[in-house]
């Protein structure tokens, strides 16, 4: 016995182009939103080296979420700000966050979703990397160590 399939070679030329369409949109759509989410992240780290650059301490200062920490730790963070504008920047680059274990008396203010790590140009080729987090309102700023509560 012979069976006839009652569907036509159009019939899938059409199911298949239906399916490519759909997954091209899908994928679009991903990219697009990656692109968007990213953004401010990337705009972010070129603030910093902007502000690093310059040795705008306030423009240095505004790149930070202050939530939980005391005016002597504020006051701490801006001796080092001024004691890393002495360096030359060799690299600045975002990574993904890698979770390196944080210690049991402190936390980060803000849920890390990036890293910026940072090498300067010296003889020591000293590097640091900051943790880049999300605040409530969406806007990415660089996360503090803060006490645990």
């Amino acid at each position: 016995m012979n069976h006839q399939s009652t569907e036509t070679k159009g019939t899938r030329v059409f199911r298949f182009r239906t399916w490519a369409i759909a997954i091209s949109s899908l994928v679009l759509v991903a990219a697009a939103g990656l692109v968007i989410w990213s953004a401010p992240i990337y705009k972010l780290s070129q603030q910093w080296e902007t502000a690093q650059v310059t040795k705008n301490i306030s423009a240095m200062e505004d790149l930070y979420c202050w939530d939980g920490v005391d005016a002597e730790s504020r006051r701490l963070m801006h001796i080092l700000f001024l004691q890393e504008f002495e360096y030359p920047l060799k690299s600045v680059r975002v990574v993904r966050f890698h979770d390196e274990g944080v210690s049991e008396r402190s936390r980060l203010n803000l849920e890390p979703v990036a890293q910026l790590n940072v090498v300067f140009d010296n003889p020591e080729h000293f590097q640091v990397s900051f943790m880049i987090g999300r605040t409530a309102a969406g806007t990415c700023k660089l996360a503090i160590m803060v006490p645990k509560l």
